[in-house]
C-alpha cells in the first residue's frame, strides 16, 4: 500500500481502500478442490479482524486516521467475499456437527471426539465474526461515503 495524506494533512496513513483490497483475497473461498476452512482459519480470522476494524473506524463520527471505504467496495466485500465465506464455513460446520453426533453414538467414544468438538467451536466462532462483518457492511453501505 501507498502512504497517503489524510484530510488533516498527516502523512503516512494507509488508505482503508488499499488495506481492504490487500486482505480481501484472503477471504475468498477456494474453488475446484475439497478445501477445508479449518486449514486456513487463522488467516481468515486475521483478515476478518482487519475488515471489521476498517469498517468500524471508517464509520466513526469523528475523523479517524483511516479514510472511509467506498460504498461499492463494502458491497463487493459483502457479496463476493463475506457471504460466500459464511456459507462455506457453515457448510463445513454442519458436516462436522454430523460427524460429532455419529462419534458420540459410538461406544467407546473415539479419541478424535475432543478435537472434533474444538474444531466445531472454532468454526462457530468464525461464523460469528463473519456475521458481524456482514452486519457492519450493511450498516456502512447506508452512509454513502466515498473514497
Amino acid at each position: 500500500g501507498k502512504a497517503v495524506t489524510s484530510a488533516e494533512g498527516k502523512a503516512g496513513v494507509f488508505s482503508a481502500t488499499v488495506v481492504c483490497r490487500k486482505v480481501q483475497p484472503l477471504l475468498d473461498v477456494p474453488h475446484g478442490e475439497m478445501a477445508d476452512p479449518l486449514d486456513s482459519l487463522d488467516v481468515i480470522m486475521g483478515a476478518l479482524n482487519v475488515v471489521r476494524l476498517l469498517l468500524t473506524r471508517a464509520t466513526q463520527p469523528d475523523a479517524t486516521a483511516h479514510r472511509a471505504l467506498p460504498e461499492s467496495l463494502a458491497a463487493q466485500l459483502q457479496q463476493h467475499s463475506l457471504e460466500p465465506l459464511d456459507k462455506w464455513i457453515r457448510t463445513r460446520m454442519d458436516a462436522l456437527w454430523s460427524e460429532i453426533l455419529s462419534a458420540e453414538a459410538c461406544s467407546p467414544l473415539p479419541e478424535s471426539l475432543p478435537s472434533m468438538r474444538v474444531s466445531f467451536t472454532h468454526l462457530h466462532l468464525a461464523t460469528d465474526v463473519v456475521s458481524r462483518a456482514i452486519e457492519l457492511c450493511k450498516e456502512y453501505r447506508g452512509h454513502g461515503w466515498s473514497d
